[in-house]
């Protein structure tokens, strides 16, 4: 849509079916390093409907978008092409996520000039509670304004963040002008981060 102003709408889906690549073949001890986190993941499939122009009863407004990657960690967290079975150094991957992902979040904050406190809602990919709350802690976001869905879904990877999302639209609610920061940090090591405003439909 930057590179071409006569694409108005874009229709964005995502499908994740992740029961063929968990391994449940743990017989040792040391299988759980690296089959355990794939025990977590859950099946999803969603669609965002981006618009330059507002549309539907309410909207979230992008204001910034910020994404990083860090390649050097790209093997410790894969899906093999000929064993189809995903292989993760969960540890690894969690202390990376706590590492990177408050700085990135401080970063597109301060590029917007909004203050932590500011925010309304932290919409995380879905990981684990303990990760999303200790990201929490260290940037001093109250729990209930980071709503977690891991333990009704699993971690549905792609959908993680527009499940988490449709939770609080269909359960929480937002008020016009509440300010919405989208965090995903996953395999790669890669991070994406969106800060958006929500517009209500008041017609």
């Amino acid at each position: 849509m930057q590179s071409n102003e006569s694409i108005n709408y874009a229709l964005c889906c995502t499908t994740d079916f992740a029961e063929e690549a968990i391994n449940y073949d743990i017989q040792h001890f040391n299988d759980l390093a690296t089959k355990s986190a794939g025990l977590t993941l859950g099946s999803g499939a969603s669609a965002w409907l981006l618009s330059r122009k507002p549309i539907g009863i309410g909207r979230a407004r992008l204001i910034d978008i910020k994404n990083t990657s860090i390649p050097s960690s790209y093997s410790i967290c894969k899906v093999p092409v000929k064993q189809k079975k995903f292989h993760s150094q969960g540890k690894e991957i969690f202390d990376l996520g706590i590492k990177y992902v408050p700085e990135e979040i401080k970063e597109i904050t301060n590029r917007v000039n909004w203050k932590i406190s500011d925010i309304n809602y932290f919409i995380s990919h879905q990981p684990s509670k303990k990760v999303i709350n200790d990201i929490c802690d260290i940037l001093g976001i109250q729990y209930e304004k980071a709503p977690v869905i891991h333990h009704l879904y699993g971690n549905t990877i792609n959908s993680s963040i527009p499940m988490a999302m449709d939770y609080i639209l269909n359960n929480i609610g937002l008020k016009d002008g509440d300010k919405l920061l989208f965090n995903a940090a996953a395999a790669g090591f890669s991070m994406i981060t969106a800060a958006a405003i929500w517009e209500a439909n008041n017609e």
